[in-house]
């Protein structure tokens, strides 16, 4: 519809509102207060106690009302197609948000400012010029709103309207101001506007004359522009905006302007407040949408002119274009292939010439009028679809179709892409189906980045598969895969290939790789007679030979593995591959083409859309002549093989990745277009892929298409995968993948993401009692939204440094400079919540008032430019008269800081903090013995205390009024600097919390990022110490002398008069290391690798072309059936049977009061063997019921109790768990203990920082070694303080550890005190505890950095936060290790801890047979004699000789309490313990004892043995004193004269002589 300028009003919006210019004769008018149902009304708002904006489900969440104190405040509408989204608290996209049906009474459906109810793409007339938030009416060329037509003259006229007005009449309101034509009001305006803004800059005033409707903007003396309030709203000059007519009393004359609260910040861009939506409408509506910032009040007219603006964005390029334009980057770094000993050169099989061309015409950009075998008149629609229908196989999860071979069901939209080419350019698919068009962008040109991201991440597959290797075939990778052999093979240190490698690798099975259901006429049929050989090989010495297939036969009925020490084949016996072929028959589906297509489904599949079998049933194929089930090495040997072998892997892709969706949240469109938005630093998004690619689902290990076997898809995890994540980052770099804008989103995400730590961490203050609280004047949105534009606009040229765009996650230089930023802002003033600088320096034990002028030495005015700047300098005013807005806190603290010329202040003493006053009564001097405060106005302010004339006026040049007075971009124009610096801090009224980070930002910006002296540069700093691990703070110090006092290398003169330290250098290092620990940095960047040569084998010369070999044997064998494999005990499958774990838990039942008599019982210090206090059956019970069932510890994490195959492997799960408990018993049962205890004794000493490690470990040093486990550990943090629950008990004992930020000495265990006079060193040379939270803990004694991660990341509250089950979530074992000992629930998790550590150290252990030898064992059933098993498992976990003897006796101890080792009686009751022995009449030794504690090795204590005569123990053996020429080690005794060991354990010296008359230490009696 078009309107009149005179038909057209305009509307002010706060707070994330919009003007929108609406015609009353064309649009319905927006519902009054009035037509609003009163029923909704007090449904919507009465909830609401303070303020909230809430969408109006009458009019389908096109409207919104602000609520106040449960009322009505405002209604506004969200502009376009755009509805209300509660989520966001703002206007989203329309397919983003679901609106509740409307259930009150008749209100209005009316559809506002020009929204349609159509899905349509009309423009709805929102079309403005530019991104201002309200349009305005300009004098001297007045326009009320927009004219579509251009017939507006500049008197005023409409040509259509004939000059008539069609604003919507309201005589209450306007008091007959509708009925006047155009030219009227303008007249109106034009008189009032030009009086009333005499002397009035900046300011909204209401013009009376048209009864308040029309306000103006007055700027430099002169009305800028005049606006209109929305309908029934008036301008409230009370607080300065649009309010409902009935709350306004217009003045009949023209009031006193009232200041408006300009904002400092551009205004928002035209983009919804949430990430971009997935799939986008058509059309974008072109008004400025609302935002979901919140105020408590109505809409206040914006600022018809923003401080300034940025530079608008460059349009998007065309992204082929940008392909050729780094073709030479690509063809550098990418299409390029090595040599086994690194060197590199030019992919001869993978070039860019045919990877673009491919890739245009599989994104429907290329040419396609050489489709051959093509239907004529095809166009996205399979063939058979009609023209008011698309085809089943039009699009990816529609109906019942399922994803792939996987089975998985694709829910509507999954995968969808769109069928128009890069800029909306029509384009088709090659085959028809609109899945199968490679994505390079949807409809709109500005998606392009999507496009090229998608691009890069499908060429990082191609770079690991095949370009490295310069081969287009699959070829031997895996080595030593027979497990039968791989002890020989370890021996030899020979790589075996299995020639059987063609079958699959990696533990699969090509062959089975079956599509699903719906899609199995589409896979190829196994062909056992097919021969075919690879094309291409690894090319280096003795490199195995192409990958080969055929039938067995007689004479060749099975394959060997290819020596690569000798260069040749060996066939004497069968070798198996990973997944147990020893043939190769019906094995040619290896991987082909840039990503390797493999498997019988995806050749089949390409055969099916793109081969002879499309041409044959009559649908378009782009290679008709061609049989890839047939022949699929046709992909590398055909004549078209150039385009062939991109277009094949093309087609894989956006069958297999772009149409993946899992069904339950995770789409891979909505990944890739997540990974841009959040700025290209989750690299997890590739990670993802690559388990898509080669193993089926985006969280491998899993299921896969194959259920009979281990075999198939999800076998392991993805091969090379640390090599695809690096490759992908390099052609992120090659392409300029992302740039600063990217950089940008990274770091606001980074931080965004982590708001709970910024506000608890790093945004917090202390009051003077210690005390934490969230800042009050510091918060997370102003610090972001200052960064945000500092970095994307900058002040003066300077931009505040968040990363390099040219290196792979880059963004985390960004970071670092951020956080470096933070800590000494924390120090400088976040700490104390104060922006001015605090009275703090004493002179003598007192507090001088003329420290205003300077602290620290130095002289604030004196503070000047270089010569170069120093014409920005502010000149200093000794007039001047400031007095600081805040100030210390602390109980009579000084007073806030002041300035003033002598007149008023001619002398200045202290402060007096025992009155609390000030005492002028004589001249006190400050350090530099001023004794007035004339001219000392430039104290700290801000975020990083900026101080001096040179600094301010810097500000002043480039943020203030000097800068707009010389025309140059000012954010606050209003502000002079050098006239009133005080403006810092008391301006925030007007400017809000940013100033003050902007301000500090600024001189970051300016001082320390451009720093460069003496050789010292900052940015080559920053970047080393990134790229060094985070580990030389010295940088850090530095730093601060830079901003505190002006040099690196303190103690420095800088800006003092004499040499000084900067203030509080030691907090502001420790502070850096808190936040870069507690923001988990190391752990999300972990410096770059050392460049390493590529791995082999590679090639190191260009392949040669050979036909494959077709012809057929004249006589076959059958072939054989496929390997079997063993089918107990299977613990890798994860969780046992319900029913195995009731059958478990029913013989422990069974077995408590043996095996608690048995094996829960502890030493205590008179020697006698108790009960244990801390390790119950009970707890055991409990631990084990969440180890094996309910939520569980994740997969294959279970602990194994037996899996129901065969019917009695309960018998394989209680001999894992007497395994378990032995070690228990070793680790910690023993001594009756949860916290691990102090026994490391160095010059008989027990040093306290024993808690960091001992026996010369490090506990915080043990991080997670294996490819899947790094990153998992726990991030030290210095500062953490934990006190241990339990030590030893013994007499003397030392305490328990803890940690702390501390120097720590020794326990002396004569004294029983802590002796910290000298730091004393453990035997890793710790004389600290700072950061040795890590120590044992629990049932098997978990420690170190590793451990506790793997803990909270399947256990605890990472899993939770990660989206996976969580046995305890509201646990974080990496902030608080001690509540394994220390939690409600502890009698539990001192159990579950260990049995997970069990499962990861023991039952998942490569290193030894574990299973296999425990399975022999029990099928033995000799569990008395048979020693394998526990010879196995002392040589698995080691440890000293009594350890190795207490083992042993605790895991025959078990096997007797669970019945596995029959324990003969001659009564029915319990016998009364008297001698050792086998059983009840052994006799052998007749050893007396007391409890089955006394006896050793298979023996327990047995009463009424007839046979034994000895009716008293032997006689007690002396004891063995150490003297001082003893060697001690770790409390052990050895005897020089006979060397024999007198182990002690941690039992000292003192202890063995307090008891030497009754009870001693020994191995035995």
């Amino acid at each position: 519809a078009e309107s009149s300028p005179a038909a057209s009003m305009i509307a002010g919006i706060i707070g994330g509102g919009a003007a929108t210019t609406m015609d009353a004769n064309s649009l319905p008018a927006v519902p009054s207060q009035a037509e609003l149902e009163a029923e909704e009304l007090e449904e919507v708002c009465s909830p609401v106690e303070r303020y909230e904006q809430l969408p109006l489900l009458s009019t389908g969440c096109r409207d919104y009302v602000s609520c106040v104190d449960g009322r009505a405040y405002q209604r506004q509408s969200c502009p376009g197609a755009l509805l209300f989204d509660v989520g966001i608290r703002g206007c989203n996209w329309k397919d983003a948000v679901e609106c509740p049906a409307y259930g009150g009474g008749s209100s209005s459906s009316a559809t506002v400012g020009g929204v349609d109810d159509d899905d349509d793409d009309d423009d709805d007339n929102f079309e403005t010029e530019d991104n201002d938030v309200s349009a305005s009416i300009n004098i001297g060329n007045i326009s009320f709103g927009s004219n579509n037509n251009g017939n507006n003259d500049n008197n005023g006229n409409d040509n259509n309207n004939n000059g008539q007005s069609n604003l919507p009449t309201n005589p209450s309101v306007l008091d007959g101001i509708s009925t006047k034509t155009e030219k009227d009001i303008v007249t109106l305006a034009q008189e009032e506007a030009a009086t009333i803004c005499l002397g009035q800059s900046y300011t909204f005033i209401p013009l009376p004359t048209t009864g308040c409707k029309y306000y103006v903007y007055c700027q430099d003396n002169k009305p800028a522009s005049i606006n209109a309030c929305s309908e029934n709203q008036l301008f409230d000059i009370s607080f300065n905006g649009c309010n409902w007519d009935y709350n306004v009393d217009c003045p009949t004359a023209s009031p006193t302007p009232f200041p408006t609260d300009r904002p400092t910040m551009p205004q928002p861009t035209n983009e919804p407040t949430t990430k971009r939506p997935t799939q986008r409408p058509s059309k974008r509506p072109t008004t400025n949408r609302p935002t979901s910032e919140r105020g408590p009040r109505p809409t206040p007219p914006p600022t018809p002119r923003p401080t300034f603006r940025p530079t608008p964005a460059a349009p998007p390029p065309d992204l082929f274009e940008w392909l050729q334009d780094h073709q030479r980057e690509l063809n550098q770094e990418v299409f390029r292939s090595y040599t086994k000993a690194g060197q590199g050169h030019r992919s001869y099989w993978f070039q860019f010439q045919d990877f673009y061309g491919a890739l245009k015409l599989m994104s429907g950009n290329g040419d396609d009028s050489s489709r051959r075998g093509g239907i004529p008149g095809a166009n996205r629609r399979a063939e058979g679809a009609t023209d008011g229908e698309e085809s089943d196989r039009d699009r990816t999860g529609t109906g019942s179709k399922r994803n792939l071979q996987f089975g998985f069901p694709n829910p509507p939209g999954a995968g969808q892409i769109s069928g128009q080419g890069l800029g909306g350019t029509p384009g088709q698919s090659i085959t028809g189906d609109d899945k199968h068009i490679f994505y390079v962008g949807s409809d709109d040109p500005s998606d392009w980045e999507y496009g090229l991201v998608n691009i890069a991440a499908f060429l990082a597959h191609a770079m690991t598969e095949s370009i490295t290797n310069d081969a287009c075939d699959e070829f031997h990778w895996e080595s030593n895969s027979d497990a039968d052999a791989s002890t020989s093979d370890a021996k030899t240190r020979v790589d075996h290939y299995a020639l059987s490698n063609a079958c699959g690798q990696d533990g699969m099975n090509y062959q089975e790789f079956y599509c699903s259901e719906e899609e199995k006429e589409m896979q190829c049929e196994v062909d056992r007679n097919l021969r075919l050989q690879a094309t291409t090989s690894a090319v280096y010495p003795n490199a195995p030979p192409p990958l080969s297939c055929g039938p067995r036969s007689t004479g060749n009925s099975f394959t060997g593995f290819w020596d690569v020490l000798q260069g040749k084949e060996i066939d004497l016996l069968p070798y198996e591959n990973s997944y147990g072929r020893t043939d190769v028959e019906g094995c040619c589906y290896w991987g082909r083409g840039a990503i390797h297509s493999k498997g019988v489904c995806n050749l089949g599949k390409i055969n099916y859309y793109l081969g002879k079998k499309a041409s044959s049933e009559g649908r378009r194929s782009r290679y008709p002549n061609m049989d890839f089930c047939a022949n699929p090495e046709l992909i590398c040997t055909a004549p078209e093989s150039r385009e062939m072998r991109w277009v094949t892997s093309m087609f894989e892709w956006t069958e297999r990745v772009q149409a993946y969706d899992d069904g339950e949240g995770w789409n891979y469109m909505r990944k890739l277009k997540d990974f841009v938005d959040y700025g290209l630093v989750d690299f997890e998004f590739l990670e993802a892929t690559g388990g898509i690619l080669t193993q089926g689902c985006h969280d491998p290990p899993c299921a896969g298409s194959s259920k009979e076997k281990d075999g198939g898809w999800g076998s392991g995890s993805v091969h090379l995968q640390k090599e695809r994540v690096q490759n992908f980052k390099t052609v992120l770099v090659s392409l300029e993948a992302g740039g600063e804008e990217a950089l940008l989103r990274a770091l606001i995400k980074y931080f965004t993401d982590r708001q709970d730590t910024m506000n608890s961490q790093v945004l917090r203050s202390q009051t003077p009692q210690g005390q934490l609280y969230p800042s009050y004047r510091y918060q997370l949105p102003d610090f972001l939204k200052s960064v945000t534009y500092i970095s994307e606009t900058g002040v003066g040229g300077r931009k505040f440094y968040i990363g390099e765009p040219r290196v792979p996650e880059g963004v985390r230089y960004g970071i670092v400079n951020a956080i470096l930023f933070l800590a000494q802002a924390y120090k400088e003033a976040i700490q104390y919540d104060a922006c001015d600088e605090n009275n703090w320096e004493l002179v003598n034990d007192r507090f001088p008032i003329s420290n205003s002028c300077g602290q620290l030495g130095m002289s604030y005015q004196d503070m000047h430019c270089k010569a170069d700047e120093a014409f920005m300098e502010c000149p200093v005013d000794r007039q001047m008269e400031q007095v600081a807005l805040t100030s210390a806190l602390w109980f009579q603290a000084p007073a806030p800081l002041k300035c003033g010329p002598k007149s008023t202040y001619p002398t200045t003493g202290f402060w007096d903090y025992d009155a609390g006053r000030e005492d002028n009564g004589d001249a006190y001097a400050n350090g530099r013995g001023r004794v007035d405060v004339e001219g000392c106005c430039w104290w700290g302010r801000g975020i990083l205390q900026t101080r001096g004339t040179c600094n301010y006026g810097k500000l002043n040049y480039f943020l203030g009024k000097r800068a707009s007075d010389e025309g140059r971009p000012s954010l606050y124009p209003e502000i002079d600097f050098c006239k009133f610096p005080q403006g810092v801090c008391s301006s925030d009224a007007t400017y809000g919390g940013e100033l003050q980070w902007m301000v500090g930002l600024f001189e970051w910006a300016d001082r320390i990022q451009t720093y460069n002296v003496g050789g010292w540069n900052y940015m080559e700093k920053l970047k080393a110490f990134t790229d060094g691990g985070y580990k030389d703070f010295a940088f850090v110090d530095a730093v601060s002398g830079i901003l505190n006092i002006g040099c690196h290398d303190p103690p420095c003169v800088g800006y003092s008069n004499a040499f000084v330290q900067p203030h509080n250098k030691r907090d502001r290092n420790d502070t850096f290391q808190r936040m870069l620990n507690a923001l988990q940095v190391a752990r999300n960047f972990r410096p770059p690798p050392k460049p390493t040569p590529m791995p082999s084998p590679v090639p190191t010369e260009n392949p040669t072309e050979a036909m494959p070999t077709t012809g057929f044997p004249t006589t076959l064998d059958p072939p054989t059936d496929p390997p079997t494999f063993t089918a107990s005990p299977t613990t890798f499958q994860g969780r046992a049977p319900d029913e195995v774990v009731s059958a478990a838990m029913k013989r422990l039942s069974r077995s408590e009061v043996r095996f608690t008599e048995l094996v829960l019982r502890s030493d205590h210090p008179s020697g006698e063997s108790w009960p244990s206090y801390l390790y119950t059956f009970r707890g055991f019970l409990l631990a084990l019921e969440k180890m094996t069932s309910g939520v569980g510890p994740g997969e294959k994490n279970f602990f194994y109790v037996g899996d129901g195959n065969p019917p009695d492997s309960v018998d394989y799960g209680l001999v894992n768990i007497a395994a378990f408990v032995a070690q228990g018993i070793v680790e910690s049962i023993k001594y009756d203990a949860c916290d691990e205890n102090n026994w490391d004794i160095i010059d008989f000493r027990y040093p306290i920082s024993n808690s960091c490690g001992q026996g010369g470990q490090s506990y915080q040093d043990n991080v997670c070694r294996e490819e899947i486990e790094k990153g998992m550990e726990c991030e030290v943090d210095p500062n953490m303080e934990i006190y241990g629950v339990t030590h030893s008990r013994w007499l003397g004992a030392p305490p328990p550890m803890y940690c702390g930020d501390r120097s720590v000495g020794f326990w002396d265990h004569t004294t029983g005190l802590e002796e910290h006079a000298l730091p004393t060193k453990n035997r890793r040379g710790r004389s600290d505890i700072k950061g040795c939270c890590w120590w044992g803990r629990g049932v098997l004694q978990v420690r170190g950095v590793c451990a506790y991660g793997k803990l909270n990341h399947w256990l605890g509250a990472k899993a939770a936060r990660d989206g996976r089950p969580s046995i305890y979530p509201d646990i974080d074992f990496c902030k608080n290790p001690g509540a394994i000992c220390s939690d409600k629930r502890s009698n539990e998790l001192r159990w579950v801890t260990g049995m997970f550590h069990w499962v990861q150290t023991v039952q998942r252990s490569r290193e030894h047979d574990y299973f296999p030898t425990l399975k022999r064992f029990v099928e033995n059933d000799k569990y008395a004699t048979d020693p394998s098993f526990i010879d196995m498992l002392n040589t698995m976990l080691g440890g000293r000789e009594y350890e190795v003897s207490n083992r042993t006796k605790a895991f025959y101890d078990a096997l007797r309490a669970f019945n596995l080792i029959k324990v003969e009686t001659n009564t029915t009751e319990t016998p009364t313990i008297t001698y050792c022995g086998l059983g009840w009449n052994d006799g052998s030794r007749c050893t007396p004892c007391e409890t089955n504690m006394d006896c050793t090795g298979l023996e327990l204590c047995y009463s009424d043995m007839k046979v034994c005569t000895m009716t008293n123990p032997p006689s007690a053996m002396p004891v063995y004193i150490p003297t001082e020429n003893d060697n001690v080690v770790g409390g052990n005794t050895t005897d020089n004269s006979t060397g024999t060991l007198n182990v002690t354990a941690d039992v000292p010296l003192a202890m063995t002589m307090s008891y030497a008359s009754a009870n001693y230490c020994g191995e035995t009696w």
